[in-house]
Parts: structure tokens; C-alpha cells; sequence
């Protein structure tokens, strides 16, 4: 007698349902949070031509350089992958299609699959611990311009970012020239393991922030006010956010940024 968990009837199926079932089990590709890990700047003078902003700069400008930002790699489980050669086939399209990066791991000689961060939609998760080595190893923001890579829109830390020296905020911001900052509350995706820090359990993503209040800086009245959402986190939190935002108005005139805004999320582990 086959097992209760079997469905012997499976092949007779036509092959749409066939394909349609088999397409149901691939993972859902949503916008999904990355580790920051440590990375190495250089800061190089200014040339009279690329001396923009100079006149707000004490020392006659800097270009502050950065290498791209190491962005810990994010395995998907992709068991269709190897169940037989048709639903290999539907697997193995669906790879191309999101572009996912399928490799040999060296010890266990078994394929992983990779997710590649989307710039588009994803989020970059720096933990209290990375923000504080990039703090202490780059010059103060103002007066220079950040070459940091495109499209880190996204940024996200833990709420004890908030308690920390409020300067912090604003490097973040000038080195990334981020769009949104979430201010993640409750449990955190990093935990450390030895010198590491890694997301803890696999994949994360952020639980609904479309839908969460937010503070939004308005550039045209030079300062941030509410905008209406689920209310997440606490009254005091909400507050700090307030003070934070404040003491980023600096920061936000120097560069000019036209949109940003902080939210509070929460962090849900989805493998």
C-alpha cells in the first residue's frame, strides 16, 4: 500500500495541472532583507572640477570613496529542483526568469541557490554592530561627497540605532543617500556567531511596511511630519523617531534630498 502523504495518481494528471501544482511549490521571490558586511573606504582630495558643494566644506573638500558594500549571500530551498526531470524543467526556468544564482557548495558537493539582491526592492540590514565599526572608521560626512553604489535606497537597523549618538543617523545617510530607514523593532534578523554576524535561521523580510505610519520629510517646508498608518512599535520609540528626525534636518538640506522617510518595522523569518 503506497504512503498516506503519496499521490499515485499525480502522472495521470494532464500536464498543465501537472505544471500549474509544480509552479504552486516554487518559493515566493518577495522583497527580502541582506546583511551588510564590513566594508573598506578611501578617501582621495578633490580636483577644482569635482569640487561641488566646496564652499560648505572646512578642509577644502574630500571625495570619500567607497567599495561596494558586501551584502551577505541569501540561500533559497528549492527541493522541486531535483524531484524528477519535469519538474526540474519548471524549476530550472524559473531560475533564469528571477535570475537566481544556482552553485556547487565545495564540502557537501550540493547544489545552493542564490538570490541576488534586487535594487529595486530589497532592503540592506546593517546590525548595531557594523554601524558602529562604520562610524568609527569614516570621517565626518559633512563636507564631503559620498560616492557610495546606486540604488541602497533601502536601509534598515535596529531600534537601539536611535539611543545611539545621534550623528550616526546622518553618516548613514550621507554615505548611502538612502530613500527609506527602517527602524526595525522586536526581534532582530542578525545574531553574531564568534566575530560574525549572520541573518539568524535564514531568510527575512519586512512585515508590511506599505501600511505603517511613517515620518516623511517634507524639503519644501524643511521638516518631517506623520503620515498615518499601523501604528508600530511604542509611544516612546515614536518619539525618539521624532527627535532623530530633527536632528537630521541638517544632514538632509546639505544634500538636498528631495524624498526620505523612517518607519518602524517588524522582521518576519520566512525559511
Amino acid at each position: 500500500m503506497p504512503h498516506l502523504s503519496s499521490f499515485v495518481l499525480f502522472p495521470r494528471l494532464p500536464p498543465e495541472l501537472r505544471h500549474v501544482i509544480w509552479q504552486q511549490t516554487l518559493p515566493d521571490n518577495a522583497p527580502t532583507l541582506y546583511l551588510h558586511t564590513r566594508r573598506r573606504s578611501i578617501s582621495t582630495p578633490l580636483t577644482g572640477s569635482d569640487r561641488i558643494g566646496s564652499d560648505h566644506s572646512e578642509n577644502g573638500g574630500c571625495n570619500l570613496i567607497s567599495h561596494q558594500s558586501s551584502l551577505a549571500d541569501v540561500h533559497l530551498e528549492l527541493p522541486l529542483f531535483f524531484v524528477n526531470r519535469e519538474a526540474n524543467r519548471i524549476a530550472a526556468a524559473w531560475i533564469r526568469e528571477q535570475g537566481i544564482l544556482m552553485t556547487l557548495c565545495e564540502d557537501s558537493q550540493n547544489h545552493a541557490f542564490l538570490r541576488p539582491y534586487d535594487m529595486d526592492r530589497d532592503t540592506v540590514y546593517i546590525p548595531s554592530d557594523e554601524i558602529d565599526q562604520l562610524s568609527s572608521s569614516l570621517p565626518s560626512m559633512f563636507g564631503h561627497i559620498c560616492c557610495s553604489e546606486p540604488n541602497l535606497a533601502r536601509i534598515a537597523v535596529p531600534k537601539e540605532v536611535l539611543y545611539q549618538d545621534s550623528s550616526i543617523l546622518a553618516e548613514l545617510l550621507s554615505l548611502f543617500l538612502m530613500e527609506t530607514l527602517y527602524v526595525i523593532v522586536g526581534i532582530q534578523p542578525g545574531s553574531r556567531d564568534g566575530d560574525d554576524i549572520h541573518l539568524s535561521g535564514g531568510r527575512w523580510e519586512l512585515a508590511s511596511p506599505q501600511s505603517n505610519m511613517a515620518l516623511v520629510w517634507n524639503r519644501s517646508r524643511g521638516c518631517f511630519h506623520w503620515r498615518e498608518g499601523e501604528s508600530v512599535g511604542s509611544e516612546e520609540l515614536h518619539g525618539r523617531m521624532e527627535q532623530a528626525s530633527k536632528e537630521l534636518i541638517r544632514a538632509l538640506d546639505w544634500i538636498k534630498v528631495d524624498r526620505f522617510e523612517i518607519l518602524p518595522v517588524s522582521a518576519v523569518r520566512t525559511t
